[in-house]
C-alpha cells in the first residue's frame, strides 16, 4: 500500500513546484531580455555606423560640388597664337 501524504505536505510540495516553475521562468525571460538587449546595440551600433559613413559621403560630395563650382568659375586660359 502507497504511503498516504498529507495535506500540508501536498501543499508544500506544490508550493515547491511552483517556486521551481517561477524560477525556470524567471530564467528564460532574463534570457529573452539579455538577447533582445544585445540585438538592439547591435542594430543601434549598425545604424550609427551607417549615419556616419553618409555623413562622410555627404560632405565628399559637397566638397566635390564646390570644387567642381570653383573650376567652372575659373576663366578659360587663352591660347596662344600658333600652338
Amino acid at each position: 500500500m502507497p504511503r498516504r501524504i498529507g495535506s500540508s505536505q501536498l501543499r508544500s510540495q506544490l508550493r515547491q513546484a511552483q517556486a521551481k516553475q517561477r524560477q525556470a521562468i524567471n530564467r528564460y525571460n532574463a534570457a529573452v531580455r539579455k538577447h533582445n538587449s544585445n540585438v538592439n546595440r547591435a542594430v543601434n551600433q549598425y545604424n550609427q555606423d551607417v549615419r556616419a559613413h553618409n555623413a562622410r559621403v555627404r560632405s565628399n560630395r559637397q566638397k566635390l560640388r564646390r570644387e567642381l563650382a570653383k573650376l567652372r568659375k575659373r576663366p578659360e586660359p587663352r591660347r596662344q597664337p600658333g600652338t
